[in-house]
């Protein structure tokens, strides 16, 4: 078996590789503004009572290795942000499963760093995404369309 040497690659084979690598890297991109942006507008859209953090803090997933600890502070910080916003709209909070999605997803992300595990985690970790976004993007829509009550209910 011959190990690829990447200075015996002809111009070409390198102009490929550049060519599938580039735009996957740009997908990446675009897909973590978008997603890190859904959950900006999610802060943006609650009342500034119930956020724990500023909403301008959540950019910080965009710091490469740090996103890795920061996404469990802004999971649990949307938690909180849904439980007291949803309460003061007279909503029922469901966040719970929203919580544990989140959770598995950042645990399965770092996972992701891991050589033998990594084709395991990588659709897992998908397939949490994809799912979570939604939910916020669900939740975000939600706060848009409602405005707090001047009595919340009790609990």
């Amino acid at each position: 078996m011959q190990i690829l040497n990447i200075m015996d690659w002809r111009g070409d084979q390198m102009f490929y590789t550049i060519m599938v690598i580039i735009p996957i890297v740009l997908l990446l991109f675009v897909t973590a503004v978008l997603f890190i942006r859904s959950i900006h507008q999610l802060f943006e859209n609650a009342s500034p009572e119930s956020r724990t953090i500023e909403p301008i803090m959540t950019w910080l997933l965009m710091i490469p290795i740090f996103n890795f600890v920061w996404m469990f502070v802004v999971l649990k910080s949307v938690q909180q942000l849904l439980y007291q916003e949803l309460r003061l709209r007279n909503l029922e909070f469901k966040g719970d499963s929203l919580y544990n999605i989140g959770l598995v997803l950042a645990i399965s992300n770092i996972f992701v760093l891991f050589p033998y595990i990594r084709w395991v985690t990588i659709p897992t970790s998908l397939i949490l995404f994809i799912i979570y976004w939604r939910q916020i993007l669900k939740y975000k829509t939600l706060l848009a369309m409602t405005q707090p009550v001047l009595n919340p209910k009790t609990t």
